[in-house]
């Protein structure tokens, strides 16, 4: 018995950019601080992960 369902990317669809996404406001904050970390430790090293800790 053969599948019905056709294979693939439904027609019509398209690729889009997912770095054009609209960040919250928290994302945003998030985002920023992030950037000043890293520019802070940027010479002595460069990080790999980066670890949230909710209180």
């Amino acid at each position: 018995m053969k599948n019905s369902k056709k294979r693939g990317r439904p027609k019509g669809r398209k690729n889009f950019n997912r770095r054009d996404v609209e960040l919250s406001p928290y994302m945003t904050v998030l985002q920023e601080k992030i950037r000043e970390v890293k520019s802070l430790i940027s010479d002595s090293c460069v990080p790999k992960y980066f670890l949230l800790m909710a209180s």
